[in-house]
């Protein structure tokens, strides 16, 4: 399954699972059978655990202790800030995949 989020953009298309916030996000993610995703940093929180670097830091978390299967991902976020950190933690989490 393929998971988009993003509070405001649209999925490329309707084979994606859209979660429009971090409670949605993390819904699909605790679900399970996720094979990609792609994050958006601003999610419609100010609070910073609850965006999309956030998600990205639960993923590199529960990869490091192998809770967490691979799954490949990119980020779709305008925030350069927002996208370097996400990029930074997902990154990590494909150091304990490999």
């Amino acid at each position: 399954m393929k998971l988009w989020i993003d509070d405001q953009k649209v999925p490329p298309d309707p084979s994606w699972v859209w979660a429009k916030n971090y409670d949605e996000a993390m819904t699909a993610l605790h679900v399970g059978g996720i094979t990609h995703v792609s994050l958006d940093h601003d999610i419609g929180s100010e609070l910073p655990e609850k965006t999309g670097y956030g998600i990205a830091c639960w993923i590199e978390k529960g990869a490091a202790g192998g809770r967490v299967k691979r799954m490949t991902w990119d980020v779709h976020s305008e925030n350069p800030s927002g996208r370097d950190k996400i990029m930074a933690a997902m990154q990590s989490a494909e150091r304990f995949w490999k």
